[in-house]
């Protein structure tokens, strides 16, 4: 029979990052950043910003499925309303929260928020990065564009005495991950 032809299967898109993390003897948890955008002017799911702007062929679950292709542990937040949430301690959720504010400019014209790098908040977001790295994280993955010069900026100040190097991929607007210390 046919029957087949009348329901298409999804063609996903391949991630050229996902796959780098995926062949990485050093696993470890990742975040993804930003995590929240702005909502789309249109207000359907089917128009929210995708990581990276990897593919239109993704939506709304685009964290959930380079999961899937990189096989590690995610950070996330906030989290899906099917999915039980996960619990974060304030320190994290404050760490995530101003790297999402760093995208200011490029998401909605405003400046990046002083608490977001200022630098009597530096020693608190050092000691959470600090503690973050050694509860297992290994890789902060970044889309670049989402960031801009002036966001990227102050995120690498913040990340670079824990990384260990920085791999730069073409997918979708571009992605920096970078790959923190190991203790």
């Amino acid at each position: 029979t046919r029957l087949h032809t009348v329901f298409p299967m999804q063609s996903l898109p391949e991630v050229e990052f996902t796959a780098w993390i995926a062949g990485q003897e050093d696993a470890g948890a990742l975040v993804c950043i930003p995590q929240v955008r702005p909502a789309p002017q249109s207000g359907k799911r089917g128009d929210l910003p995708v990581f990276a702007s990897i593919s239109p062929s993704l939506s709304s679950s685009d964290v959930q499925y380079l999961q899937v292709l990189h096989g590690q542990p995610t950070v996330s937040y906030p989290t899906l309303k099917t999915l039980v949430p996960m619990r974060f301690d304030a320190d994290v959720y404050r760490l995530m929260r101003s790297w999402d504010d760093l995208t200011q400019p490029v998401a909605t014209g405003n400046p990046i928020p002083r608490s977001a790098h200022d630098e009597r908040s530096e020693p608190g977001r050092q000691a959470t990065i600090t503690r973050m790295r050694r509860e297992g994280l290994r890789y902060v993955v970044v889309d670049s564009a989402a960031f801009g010069e002036e966001g990227l900026a102050i995120l690498d100040t913040q990340l670079q005495p824990h990384t260990d190097r920085v791999e730069r991929f073409d997918d979708g607007t571009g992605v920096l991950v970078y790959v923190l210390t190991s203790e």
